[in-house]
């Protein structure tokens, strides 16, 4: 899996070029903060409830592969 993560400058990059989408992350220390919240959050949730909004991407992308997402 390491091998396909994106390295941080381009998911930053990646971020950057979404903010028309409006993603609840804008960036790479949103992101971690909202993931670690999640994590350690008292409630569990789906992880397609949060993570698309995060991302700003349709939950469709998880279903399809070829896409950044």
């Amino acid at each position: 899996m390491a091998s396909a993560a994106m390295p941080l400058a381009e998911l930053e990059r990646w971020f950057q070029a979404r903010v028309d989408r409006h993603p609840a992350a804008a960036g790479i220390p949103m992101l971690d903060g909202y993931a670690a919240a999640i994590v350690a959050g008292p409630v569990s949730m789906s992880p397609l409830d949060w993570i698309c909004p995060l991302l700003a991407i349709d939950a469709d992308a998880f279903n399809h592969g070829g896409t950044p997402e």
